[in-house]
């Protein structure tokens, strides 16, 4: 009987300590928008103006503002199509967009330039 008792203990142990492990395995990191590294900032102002010289900052603030609730999906949305996009685009900036559209901060980020450069834009 102790035995049992002795492996059964150990066995809600050994779930217990699985949970901790996992405690934190579908934690989103958020950053702010001051962190984002220089490289972040020059992609994120590249994207604004190319959203700007097309007109389609409105559509472009609609879309982020919708999608900002999903913004983890999006990025791993890119993720999946990364092997098809490769044929045509640079990969480092590629994976670097990626991983800055998991975060809010930086869709937030992206937004405030692509609103700016709207105000800035002459009529």
């Amino acid at each position: 009987m102790d035995l049992i008792l002795d492996i059964k203990s150990i066995f809600i142990y050994i779930i217990i300590m699985k949970l901790r492990i996992l405690k934190n395995a579908f934690e989103i990191k958020q950053t702010k928008p001051d962190e984002l590294g220089e490289k972040e900032q020059a992609i994120l102002e590249k994207l604004a103006r190319k959203i700007n010289k097309y007109g389609m900052a409105l559509p472009a603030i609609i879309f982020l503002e919708s999608v900002k609730p999903l913004s983890f999906v999006a990025g791993q949305v890119m993720v999946f199509f990364k092997p098809f996009i490769s044929a045509f685009f640079n990969t480092r900036e590629y994976d670097l967009l990626a991983s800055m559209l998991e975060d809010r901060n930086a869709i937030e980020a992206l937004l405030k330039k692509i609103e700016a450069l709207e105000q800035n834009a002459p009529q």
